[in-house]
């Protein structure tokens, strides 16, 4: 039985191409993607191994959908594996001995193609902060201070609702600027250095995990 592990995706807190460099270096300790959901990504055990994977933002309706058979098929023959589709992104991967070619040679054109993507978490954007907005109403209600809604539970979601607005707010500030690299020429640093960045995010998100259980003592 293949042994497989669970990992939180770091959407939102990591650009395409550091996660990308992540995919990689994960297959390089011998964990290889398999699958993936609107959270978390799948992994499992296997021989390390030399991969390159890229990452293309969904053209799909809906997230999850995977990218129609003959997209498929063209990318395989190209010398890339379609993987699973993590949310609103497509993973593709390949062997690095293999020298596939890239998916996309004109940046221009993928910049074009980051539009969708960059709006479907633009609106979750807006809804996150719709709910900021309706939490810090109840934090400072008259039902919060007549003991009618907890205070600690408004404060806690209120926090978590700043957390995922926060996350958001980076991940959209993220794609405008590949988009703009992506527009004037420049392709994506597929080599991106990440670990800073993921230890500085999850540090932050666990910070802010301790203040709110601390409002409930």
């Amino acid at each position: 039985m293949t042994l497989k592990r669970f990992s939180l995706r770091p959407t939102g807190l990591l650009s395409i191409g550091q996660m990308e460099h992540r995919l990689a270096d994960l297959a390089a300790r011998g964990w290889l993607l398999c699958g993936a959901n609107w959270l978390f990504d799948v992994f499992e055990r296997a021989r390390p191994a030399r991969m390159r994977y890229r990452l293309e933002p969904s053209q799909e309706e809906k997230p999850g959908d995977p990218p129609p058979y003959e997209k498929q098929r063209l990318c395989r023959e190209a010398g890339w594996a379609y993987i699973a589709t993590a949310d609103k992104l497509h993973v593709y991967a390949s062997p690095a001995q293999a020298d596939a070619p890239e998916l996309h040679t004109d940046p221009a054109e993928l910049a074009a193609a980051m539009t969708g993507y960059r709006n479907y978490y633009t609106t979750q954007a807006g809804a996150a902060g719709i709910m900021s907005a309706l939490n810090t109403f109840f934090l400072f209600s008259h039902w919060t201070r007549q003991g009618a809604w907890s205070l600690g539970l408004a404060a806690f979601f209120l926090l978590l609702d700043l957390w995922m607005l926060c996350r958001l707010i980076f991940l959209i500030r993220s794609l405008w600027r590949l988009q703009r690299d992506l527009a004037e020429g420049r392709p994506i640093d597929h080599q991106q250095p990440y670990k800073r960045t993921l230890w500085g995010a999850w540090s932050a998100a666990l910070a802010l995990l301790g203040a709110g259980l601390l409002l409930f003592f």
